[in-house]
């Protein structure tokens, strides 16, 4: 059995800067500490506009933090929204949060509450489902000598995050294009799949 933490950073009304600055560092204190007491993982989440229940609007951020204090603890996004986010600047965001860690990083993805936090980003409740499967395309390339179907890389993400957050679509390729110094062109997997159309991501 693995233990971990799972902070939402709420802030009780009335808003001071005082208390804003005291939940962010008592919530790093408290992710020090439990790397030290060998505690598995700390998780925190992304949400905006809900006044006292959570004010941990930028969790990269905090994670950065927390990834130059800690040694061994890994460090989780529960969640990300893909909704109010642009995909390749999570990507990227991740990644070097990743890099900063040590490779200490579990990602997380998700879709938002509801109007209050999608209302102020110009998104409507009713096409958040269809955001979030626009982000999460799954383009798997299997190591060499190793086998996998469609169907058995859903049933992983089912079993690991559930129907709800499981990659609508899967395509398993034998190799990513690449450059001549090995870096993967997103831009050219992902115009394959946007041509022709007027909304993408």
């Amino acid at each position: 059995m693995k233990f971990a933490l799972f902070y939402e950073i709420p802030v009780v009304a009335p808003f001071t800067r005082e208390k804003e600055l005291a939940a962010y560092q008592n919530t790093l204190e408290q992710a020090v500490l439990a790397d030290q007491l060998g505690w598995h993982a700390f998780w925190t989440v992304e949400h905006h506009f809900l006044e006292e229940y959570s004010h941990s609007s930028a969790p990269e951020v905090f994670l950065g933090a927390a990834s130059q204090r800690t040694k061994r603890i890994r460090l989780g996004h529960g969640v990300i929204q893909l909704t109010t986010n642009q995909p390749h600047r999570v990507a990227e965001k991740v990644a070097t949060l990743d890099l900063l860690s040590g490779g200490r990083v579990d990602l997380g993805m998700g879709e938002a509450a509801g109007p209050a936090e999608l209302h102020p980003f110009n998104i409507r409740v009713r096409d958040k489902r269809e955001r979030w499967e626009e982000a999460v395309k799954a383009i798997v390339q299997v190591k060499e000598g190793a086998a996998a179907t469609v169907e058995e890389l859903a049933a992983f993400c089912r079993a690991k995050v559930g129907g709800m957050k499981t990659p609508k679509s899967f395509e398993i390729w034998d190799s990513l294009p690449r450059s001549p110094v090995g870096k993967v062109l997103k831009r050219t997997i992902r115009d394959r799949f946007w041509a022709g159309r007027v909304r993408n991501v």
